[in-house]
């Protein structure tokens, strides 16, 4: 797996100066040199020597296994950290919504302490003065992050992510995530590289109050595909410099990139949008789903005369159906439901019961949903906010954060609308999307070709590794 380091004195760096007593919070583990417990790939053996490498990119890697890259790469920056040990602050200090929740959950440790030790050995000019950076636990996850970049890279930039972001946590039930980007060691294959993680929560559990996450996508990956693609969480990474208090890291070598941020993506394509909101409430039936056509065409069909056959009302059945992705009528004059064939000549009461077994119990659920029962309003929340985020992005040009719409998406969050209600705030929203595409004047300004001189001037402007005699 690849990753990044930072923009001073060399592309990777081991793990030998990170303090190795980092007190443990909300769930994290003490980090060793060898690398903690629950770590995945960052640490140890599962190195880049994993991976076939040449050339220039070879020989990085190669010096990242052998400890060189570090060697007089880290600047003082003991008076920042000596700042934020005497003023204690948390991330409620970011999210104005969560003023009342107090003060941090332990006190910030002394000057002098692991964690400012920590710091201190760090990059001074790229670590920024965010009040984030004085809470204990968002160092201990920033020493983290750093650590996991290094064993692969070289951090290009760390931010507070998520609600904390948007401006939607909500006391005592937000988790905290960072996300960033690095340059991996070797850029070969970088465009493809899954990103890194690490979290301090259970595999397969939501994350709660006091969890960490940290996602780190490789330059490549992030600008040459996420962007260009649509990708949700890569264009919030994109635009997490507006929130200046959440953005903990910041290489000057991204300069460019968030200086012309929409040269990297292609806004007159909603594709990805739709598919992300869709998937919020795919569970729940939600309008253009699949489960949702066929739910529908089920719920139309109870008030069909049984022995009608189906070819006698093929168009209105697809209408109610509202799913044109999923539910059609062929070129042959056949029902395309969910992926199956019913031929016009079937009676309704064997459409009906083949639609029942398709659905395979999930019709408790949907009507659930629609009674306000079993509902993931998170979910729902997010697909409101990527449809609001495109709305600003096509009528401005930019996007900012905190969210400037965040009261409606805590309304959301927060279960204050029933299901048909939000399903219709989403339905509406996407209808409205494809009309603001047509219309707006920040399409086509995607440019692959300043996309790639990006990640070259990155990659050249990344001063060489030290070579230890």
């Amino acid at each position: 797996m690849p990753n990044s380091g930072h923009s001073h004195p060399s592309p990777c760096a081991p793990r030998h100066d990170i303090p190795q007593d980092v007190p443990n919070g909300r769930g994290l583990t003490p980090v060793s040199q060898t690398g903690p417990e629950g770590l995945e790939g960052s640490y140890g053996s599962e190195s880049s020597e994993a991976r076939p490498q040449s050339g220039a990119g070879k020989a990085l890697a190669d010096q990242c296994r052998a400890g060189q890259c570090r060697a007089g790469q880290m600047h003082a920056w003991q008076e920042h950290a000596g700042k934020m040990d005497a003023d204690p602050k948390n991330l409620d200090h970011v999210n104005a919504d969560e003023a009342s929740a107090g003060p941090p959950e332990r006190p910030a440790p002394a000057a002098g302490s692991s964690i400012s030790a920590g710091l201190a050995a760090l990059p001074a000019s790229c670590w920024t003065p965010s009040p984030c950076l004085a809470d204990p636990t968002v160092r201990e996850g920033a020493l983290r992050a750093w650590d996991l970049a290094a064993s692969h890279g070289r951090l290009l930039f760390l931010t507070v992510f998520g609600s904390a972001l948007y401006g939607t946590a909500l006391p005592g039930r937000s988790d905290l995530d960072l996300r960033g980007v690095y340059a991996a060691c070797d850029p070969e294959g970088a465009e493809r590289a899954p990103g890194l993680h690490w979290s301090s929560g259970t595999d397969g559990a939501r994350n709660t109050q006091g969890d960490c996450d940290i996602d780190l996508v490789s330059l490549e990956r992030w600008l040459l595909a996420e962007l260009p693609a649509g990708d949700t969480g890569a264009l919030d990474l994109l635009f997490a410099p507006s929130h200046a208090a959440c953005s903990l890291f910041s290489d000057p070598l991204l300069a460019p990139v968030f200086a012309r941020p929409l040269a990297f993506l292609r806004l007159e394509d909603g594709s990805a949008c739709e598919a992300y909101v869709l998937k919020q409430g795919k569970k729940y039936g939600l309008e253009g789903t699949r489960l949702g056509g066929l739910w529908r065409m089920a719920r139309f069909l109870e008030d069909v005369d049984p022995r009608a056959r189906l070819g006698g009302f093929l168009e209105e059945l697809v209408q109610r159906a509202k799913a044109p992705a999923f539910c059609f009528v062929d070129g042959e004059g056949a029902l395309s439901a969910g992926g199956k064939i019913f031929e016009p000549t079937i009676r309704a009461s064997e459409a009906r019961r083949r639609l029942h077994a398709m659905l395979k119990g999930h019709s408790e659920r949907i009507g659930e949903a629609r009674e306000g029962r079993g509902v993931d309003w998170k979910a729902l929340s997010h697909g409101l906010r990527a449809i609001r985020q495109q709305e600003e992005l096509l009528d401005e040009g930019t996007l900012r954060f905190p969210l400037g719409f965040r009261d409606e998406v805590l309304a959301v969050k927060t279960a204050q609308h029933g299901f048909d209600a939000v399903e219709a705030m989403l339905t509406q929203g996407l209808a409205r999307l494809k009309a603001l595409r047509e219309g707006s004047r920040f399409t086509g300004t995607y440019d692959p070709a300043y996309a790639r001189s990006a990640v070259a001037a990155v990659r050249e402007g990344m001063p060489a590794a030290p070579v230890q005699r």
